[in-house]
Parts: structure tokens; C-alpha cells; sequence
């Protein structure tokens, strides 16, 4: 019987190899058979003799198959992981009831640890240290030692201490429904390490865009690239592009609709899908909002090095990385928060910081970088004093803060920065990193270039006149020194 699954496996050939592969072991002894003239008969297959015959750890798949002379009731049948146990009767699947026909197949929902595991069905429940009990059994990847059931599969004959399947995830058995043991399965070939220059470059969640760059020298071909969210796949050649195409020149960036948690999500970057807990074929990846653990691919993004354990993107979306292609972790990336400074008084040191935006923002992770060299850091208090008001900003909500450190803000002739982030140093252009700048009364020049090519200020030679203090008048998108006033 061929099962929606193994159909559409045919169809797109991946059952082909498995099933000339199985035949071939058939023809193989039978051919044996006929040159020694051994009409001894094979091994007699028992009744309800049923087996895992796939398991896909990065998919949470796990594949059951009825190799009985007939029909099998499996639904008082259950599932056991690293002694977690689940009914057959309540785990999802694919099939109209649980009782398979000859040879039918049938495959399961349900969570498989990606790095290593076993897998076990047992015929009866509460039964689990029971080698009678016990039908089938496999595992693979590292050993986790009294956290599985190999004891009992040993007990049972069915399995070598110590033995797990080689490869990588999905697991295929290759036997004959009779025949045990880790020799008996397939692990797919682990890919080596791929080498790209391609990364996640912005992530909007609310509008579902993500967008991706080729930092590298040459043109690369991305078509066959695969995203990964919360575990859910998508290849890249399927998806709707909003701009660009799939073949990235040098320095060229090319934007996906993708569906994402608006909340907090995982966002990862494959070379291929030949095995989403693969560290060799995870390209790149963030997450934000909360660490979503087990539920995305955080493990795999930390085994590859490209991730710190426990680190998540701050802020609000949508989200932009402002590293190079050498540059990994949740401190590349930031938000496009709209926060202005609408008040300065070199006089008392004060600064007035209001939130133009429609979202919440924590700006305790800000600096300000002013004419003497000092960058006074908002999470110092040995830097900032509140005056009033906090450091979560709502929208249309300000704070007011007074810089302590050496010369504050300077008198008469001067500049201020306004940074999110000192992850890039204070000498940059990134309109992400560096927020706002005001000068006046002629200044002195410092960094104001880095300031217009950030598209924060106007011009060089463009300041604020009259005298302390200076107060913004603009909209929150305007910038230069016509949008400030001075008191005359």
C-alpha cells in the first residue's frame, strides 16, 4: 500500500534510492539462494511485527511500519524517547486510524531530540523496563547514558550496547522487518561545512519581511538556500521576493515575505536542507523577544559558533544588523527606534530624549558622545543622573538626564551624539547605532561628517543658532539645525 507520504516521497524521487536499494538486498539473496542451491527458507516474520523505519529528528517525524502477513492494531501501542513516553493513540500522524494494513506505513508528530536519542515502541504501557514488552527499538548520536532504553533493547537481543546509527538525521532502516541493530539503518551524510557570505541583514516580524545580503566578493546562488522558523522550513526558491532575485551580485540584498512570530521568534539561515541540526549547514541566525530554546534552532546556531546560548536581539522590530560578515551575536543587531534628543542645555548639562516612535523602548543600553572625547554611558549612574522620568520610553513619552562625567555637555561652542549601542565604536555612520547629533554656535567640527552621512544632521556647516537651551521642533524625521531653535 503506498501511503500519501511514500507517494509523494516517490514523487520527488528521495524513495527511489531507499526502495532500489531494498530491492537490491532482496535480489542479492535470492540470487545467493539459487547459486548454493539452499532452498532453506528465510526467517519467519511474526505476527504484528511492526518497526520504526524512519526517523527525522530535525522534522520531529517518526515513521512506524506494519511488515506483518496482516493487518495490525497499534493503538494501544506507545512511544518512548529518552524514557518520555507518549500513547500512539494521542500523538498526531497521518493516517485515518491506527490500524495498518500489510506493508502499510505511517508516520508520527513527535519530539525527537535532534543532537542524540533513542527511539522505542512498546505494545503496552507501564511496561517500559520490559524486554517482552519492548517491539522495536533504535538510536543515535552521542551515548546518554541510563537516559534511554538500550538496557532494555540489549535484554531483548535487538540491539549492541553501545552501537548508534551513523550519519545524520533522517534515520532510514534498511532491513528486511527481521533484521536488528544499528548495521540496519541509514543516517544521511553530513554535508561539510558550507562556506557562504550571505547573511540576515533585516528582520521585520510585524510585516514579515526578512532580507537577506551577499557580503562576499563574488555572485552566489541562494535558490536552493533554506530559511528555518521555530522549526517550520522554507525553501528559498518558493517564497515571494518583495525585491531583488536569487542570484546576489557583491554587496546586492534581495527581500523574502516570510511569515514570523511577531512576539518572539528564531530566524535561521541554511545552505541546503540536508539536516536542520546540522552545525555544518546552518549559515546564519538570530532570535528575539524571549530565547525560544528547543522550540527553534538556538542549539545549532551555538554548536556552530555563530550564536551565544541564552542571547537575544533587544528592542522592538523590525530589526537590522549592523555587523560585517564576520560579525555573529545579538550585539550586531539593532531596532529602528525613533529616539531624539528635543532639548539641550550646555548650561546645567541636561539633555531632554523623547520617544518618536509607535513602540515601547529600553534606551538604558545608549551613550551620548560629546566634543571632549567623553561617552557618557545611560546605564552608569556615575555617568547619568535622571532628572525625570525613566529609561523605558513609551511612545510620545521623554526623560530628562544630566551628564556628570568631565566638561558634560560643554558651553557655547559644541556637539552631541546620541548612540544606541557602542558596539561599533563612536567614530561610525550606522543611522542604526548613531540615533541623533545637534551642534551649534560654530562648534568645533567634531565627527559632524559621520553625522551627515548617517543622515542625522543636515550639513557640515550647519548650526543651531542663538543661545542655551536648544529645543527641536521637528516631527522626529526631520534633521539639521533648521528643526532646532535658541533662545535669543
Amino acid at each position: 500500500m503506498i501511503t500519501k507520504k511514500r507517494w509523494s516521497l516517490l514523487q520527488t524521487g528521495k524513495l527511489w534510492v531507499k526502495a532500489g536499494a531494498l530491492a537490491g538486498i532482496a535480489l542479492f539473496t535470492s540470487c545467493n539462494d539459487d547459486d548454493d542451491n539452499d532452498n532453506t527458507p528465510g526467517p519467519e516474520i511474526p505476527e504484528a511485527n511492526i518497526r520504526i523505519v524512519m526517523v527525522d529528528a530535525s522534522k520531529d517525524e517518526v515513521t512506524l511500519k506494519n511488515f506483518s502477513e496482516s493487518e495490525a492494531d497499534i493503538s494501544g501501542y506507545f512511544f518512548c524517547r529518552r524514557r518520555v513516553y507518549a500513547p500512539l493513540s494521542s500523538t498526531p500522524n497521518d493516517a485515518d486510524d491506527l490500524v495498518l494494513a500489510q506493508n502499510e506505513e505511517i508516520t508520527f508528530t513527535i519530539s525527537v531530540e535532534d543532537e542524540a536519542s533513542d527511539v522505542a515502541i512498546y505494545n503496552a504501557g507501564g511496561a517500559f523496563a520490559s524486554a517482552d514488552a519492548l517491539v522495536d527499538f533504535m538510536q543515535f548520536g552521542a551515548s546518554f547514558t541510563n537516559n534511554g532504553r538500550e538496557d532494555v533493547a540489549v535484554e531483548k537481543e535487538i540491539w549492541a550496547a553501545g552501537e548508534f546509527i551513523e550519519g545524520g538525521s533522517p534515520f532510514t532502516y534498511i532491513g528486511n522487518g527481521v533484521q536488528n541493530g544499528a548495521d540496519q539503518w541509514e543516517g544521511e551524510e553530513v554535508a561539510p561545512q558550507v562556506a557562504s557570505s550571505v547573511r540576515l541583514v533585516f528582520v521585520d516580524p510585524v510585516n514579515d519581511l526578512v532580507t537577506l545580503k551577499n557580503f562576499g566578493t563574488e555572485e552566489e546562488d541562494i535558490s536552493g538556500y533554506f530559511f528555518c522558523i521555530r522549526r517550520d522550513y522554507a525553501e528559498l526558491s518558493t517564497l515571494t521576493l518583495v525585491s531583488g532575485d536569487l542570484s546576489l551580485e557583491a554587496d546586492e540584498e534581495v527581500q523574502f515575505n516570510l511569515s514570523i512570530e511577531d512576539g518572539s521568534s528564531d530566524v535561521a539561515l541554511y545552505a541546503n536542507n540536508n539536516g536542520f541540526a546540522s552545525a555544518d549547514n546552518i549559515i546564519d541566525f538570530m532570535q528575539f523577544g524571549a530565547d525560544i530554546g528547543d522550540a527553534g534552532r538556538v542549539n545549532v546556531a551555538v554548536t556552530a559558533g555563530i550564536w551565544t546560548e541564552g542571547d537575544i536581539v533587544g528592542g522592538a522590530a523590525p530589526f537590522t544588523f549592523i555587523g560585517s560578515a564576520s560579525n555573529n551575536g545579538a550585539n550586531w543587531w539593532g531596532d529602528d527606534a525613533n529616539i531624539r534628543m528635543v532639548n539641550i542645555n550646555p548650561a546645567t548639562d541636561e539633555v531632554t530624549i523623547r520617544n518618536f516612535g509607535t513602540q515601547a523602548r529600553d534606551i538604558s543600553g545608549y551613550y551620548f558622545c560629546t566634543t571632549t572625547g567623553v561617552y557618557p554611558a545611560f546605564s552608569a549612574t556615575s555617568d547619568i543622573e535622571l532628572i525625570n522620568g525613566d529609561l523605558n520610553l513609551d511612545p510620545d513619552e521623554e526623560v530628562t538626564v544630566k551628564v556628570l562625567t568631565t566638561n558634560g555637555v560643554v558651553d557655547e561652542n559644541g556637539a552631541i551624539f546620541l548612540f544606541s549601542s557602542n558596539v561599533l565604536g563612536f567614530n561610525n555612520t550606522n543611522s542604526v547605532v548613531l540615533r541623533d547629533f545637534a551642534q551649534w554656535n560654530s562648534g568645533d567640527g567634531f565627527r559632524v561628517a559621520n553625522a551627515v552621512s548617517a543622515g542625522r544632521w543636515d550639513a557640515e556647516a550647519s548650526f543651531i543658532e542663538g543661545s542655551e537651551p536648544y529645543i527641536y521642533e521637528g516631527g522626529g524625521d526631520d534633521t539639521g539645525a533648521g528643526f532646532w531653535t535658541g533662545t535669543d
